[in-house]
């Protein structure tokens, strides 16, 4: 089994971050593509990679959150964008993933020196981090080919069962996977014999700004009751289990953080944030927490450590 050899500064910071953060707030937190720069910068490994799980878990961060879609042969890749040119001068690396094969994949080098990765890859390591201790988590994203990777992605899940452990979450800003994928799961885990294993919760990811996309899923928690009608109507109607929601700064008020309380309420609900627009730290994240949100997205800014003392 691989294991990851870097060691960078920064996950010093990580673990002494981590080891000042609340226990009940931890296990609320999400690594966003696990511990990275955000500007692909390599004092820290790049996202989407072995190393940026690797690290996070290990250093006792339980949750991450990860972007998938699928190879020219029916492989799960982690990748946020549909080609790696972002993140290596590979030329093969400027083609669309969904147009190569594996093996073409996994022979990309990465700036810091890594490889891209297969879903099954991480999921393999978060199995031998799991005996004697809480299982680390992997939220996953439904990124690319939507309807293609959630079908693959229900028969991986139910085909190797203990992968099940690691993944509390499927999610996607595409109706069309989430339904696709709680379709294809629903129909294929009644041949499951056993329970032993939990299911993902099937969840919404929604923006606050309207896109003229008739399979994208806007929410402005400012607009009120009716617009958490409107959103909650639609988690029940497509048999979801709740919505992964953007940030707004609306729940810093007390009007706001009443709305996402009332939604917590009625769904399971997570909330992402924009890098650098949004407010990422660990007041923010204690506040979401006690409004009922089960899961917050972070990318670990270095100014999060500050207001976990020093």
């Amino acid at each position: 089994m691989e294991v990851c050899e870097i060691e960078l500064p920064e996950l010093t910071w990580l673990r002494h971050t981590v080891n000042k953060v609340p226990l009940d707030v931890l296990q609320n937190l999400v690594a966003h593509r696990g511990f990275h720069c955000i500007d692909d910068g390599i004092s820290r490994p790049l996202e989407n990679t072995f190393c940026a799980y690797d690290s996070a878990w290990s250093s006792g961060v339980r949750a991450c959150e990860c972007d998938i879609g699928i190879t020219s042969d029916g492989q799960i890749f982690l990748g946020h964008d549909d080609t790696f040119a972002r993140l290596s001068d590979f030329t093969t690396a400027a083609k669309p993933v969904s147009t190569l094969h594996s093996s073409d994949l996994c022979d990309i080098t990465l700036k810091d020196g890594q490889k891209a990765v297969l879903l099954s890859t991480i999921l393999d390591r978060a199995m031998t981090l799991a005996p004697g201790a809480e299982p680390p988590l992997l939220i996953i994203e439904i990124k690319h080919s939507y309807e293609t990777t959630a079908s693959a992605l229900s028969s991986m899940l139910l085909e190797n069962q203990q992968y099940r452990l690691h993944v509390p979450v499927v999610m996607s800003f595409s109706k069309s996977a989430v339904r696709r994928f709680a379709q294809d799961y629903g129909a294929q885990k009644i041949q499951v014999s056993t329970d032993k294993f939990p299911h993902p919760l099937v969840m919404q990811l929604t923006a606050c700004e309207p896109k003229e996309d008739a399979d994208f899923v806007d929410f402005d928690l400012g607009k009120g009751a009716n617009e958490i009608d409107r959103l909650c109507s639609h988690i029940v109607d497509s048999s979801l289990s709740g919505a992964y929601i953007e940030f707004q700064h609306a729940m810093l008020e007390t009007a706001g953080q009443n709305l996402l309380r009332s939604l917590c309420d009625r769904i399971t609900v997570g909330v992402w944030s924009r890098k650098v627009v949004h407010p990422d730290n660990l007041e923010v994240a204690i506040l979401l927490q006690s409004c009922g949100v089960q899961f917050v997205n972070t990318d670990l800014p270095t100014n999060f450590h500050g207001l976990c003392g020093s």
